[in-house]
């Protein structure tokens, strides 16, 4: 696996260290924690991004940095299924390991809503740590951005003639923002998906003026798709 993305220049992405029983398997039957294991076999570089990592030590920590790989932390779907564990953000901070935000999918968080995940993940390393400084507002959003972007080999977003970023339009009127005297503070902990207004993907328009082409015909056969699941 790690050959192959390094050949074909992909990227690696796994659920990795999510749950105690998880790396209790994987020392059991390997006698290696799971990423010790991916590294014996040569999957970890910098091309694997690993999600969830709440139950790492401080060991695992190093290969991964040894390694420059990265991680996906998902707070709310962590909470829901209750993993027992939040990520050690303070081993993140202290490796220099590189980590951003994800949702997870419907069946484990129900809202896939990265702005309120930004808010759950700054609340969260609050209270596990006991330190009500830690992952300020600024911070938060550039993790979920700047941060996402590197992670992701999304190259330089700029915004200019010939390029094709990707564009969040956000609101600044809704009621949310009033007064507005901090807005990272406004998005982080005040907002959240209903705030943005227009969707630009690689220079085009996904939504406008909240507006999705084909919106609705995209809710009715989702209607139908969840009908035909549960009869069956």
């Amino acid at each position: 696996m790690g050959e192959f993305s390094e050949k074909n220049n992909i990227l690696i992405h796994m659920h990795l260290s999510e749950t105690q029983d998880e790396v209790r398997f994987s020392r059991e039957r390997y006698g290696l924690s799971p990423v010790e294991f991916l590294d014996s076999i040569g999957v970890l570089s910098d091309r694997f991004i690993g999600c969830h990592g709440c139950w790492l030590d401080e060991r695992d920590c190093i290969i991964l940095k040894e390694n420059k790989s990265k991680l996906v932390h998902i707070p709310v779907s962590n909470m829901k299924l209750c993993v027992g564990r939040v990520v050690p953000h303070f081993l993140f901070k202290e490796k220099d390991i590189p980590y951003c935000f994800g949702t997870d999918g419907c069946a484990s968080n129900n809202h896939l809503d990265l702005i309120e995940t930004m808010k759950f993940a700054s609340l969260l390393a609050k209270f596990f740590t006991h330190n009500p400084t830690i992952l300020p507002a600024k911070e938060t959003f550039e993790i979920a951005t700047k941060v996402a972007a590197r992670i992701f080999f999304l190259g330089n977003w700029e915004i200019k003639i010939g390029s094709s970023p990707d564009i969040v339009l956000i609101d600044a009127e809704r009621p949310e923002f009033v007064p507005n005297f901090d807005l990272y503070s406004d998005i982080v902990y005040a907002s959240n998906g209903y705030i943005v207004d227009t969707v630009i993907c690689m220079g085009r328009v996904l939504m406008e003026n909240r507006y999705v082409p084909g919106e609705e015909e995209i809710l009715k056969e989702a209607k139908k798709i969840a009908r035909q699941l549960i009869e069956r």
